[in-house]
């Protein structure tokens, strides 16, 4: 894969990420990534692992957990992505 690559953004700020690109990030459908910012610069990374307020959790191991803490943390991740 080359160094760099130049994407447009489409009209709704979207930038493509091609096949090439996504397997060597190690992203599918449905992943979650973590986008930091810092001055003209973009990074995204695969996680694992969601930070919380009041806990992380492993996405993995979503289905053993119980329900109740479960839409706890959920409850905790829209409240995260309402405040950005």
């Amino acid at each position: 894969m080359k160094k760099n690559s130049y994407k447009v953004i489409d009209s709704k700020g979207r930038v493509y990420l091609t096949k090439e690109l996504r397997d060597k990030l190690n992203v599918d459908i449905g992943d979650i990534v973590k986008v930091e910012f810092n001055k003209n610069n973009i990074n995204i990374k695969k996680i694992e692992i969601i930070e919380t307020p009041k806990t992380e959790f492993t996405i993995k191991n979503v289905n053993k957990m119980d329900k109740r803490k479960y839409i706890e943390i959920l409850e905790d991740i829209i409240v995260q992505l309402k405040e950005d």
